[in-house]
């Protein structure tokens, strides 16, 4: 059984990554106010810091975040879902007002 310390919701969102040296444009498949998970075959190595520009669904609202990668999920690792193979990012330094649009989004968005 999965415990996390934050909720989390399934949904597609789209993301853009920066970094010194990349810039990817995707999905993050899930999402929770202490990080998402970005799907994707780009993988940046554990702790490499990135700015997350995320669009909420249903919305024109763009969260400006950063976060941190923490763990990769590469080709093999995983069934055969594409949809599993990327990197968990946790956030960092997120504020008030992103805090709440995500959490309402995890409150409100069925899974």
């Amino acid at each position: 059984m999965e415990k996390r310390k934050y909720p989390r919701k399934k949904n597609r969102f789209l993301v853009q990554l920066e970094g010194k040296d990349f810039q990817i444009y995707t999905n993050a498949t899930d999402i929770g106010t202490g990080g998402a998970f970005i799907n994707t075959l780009y993988l940046l190595s554990v702790g490499t810091p990135l700015q997350l520009k995320l669009q909420l669904p249903e919305s024109e609202k763009t969260l400006d975040l950063e976060g941190k990668v923490i763990r990769q999920v590469a080709q093999g690792q995983t069934e055969a879902n594409m949809e599993n193979i990327g990197m968990a990012v946790e956030f960092t330094n997120l504020n008030q007002e992103s805090r709440s649009a995500i959490q309402k989004l995890v409150q409100i968005q069925p899974n």
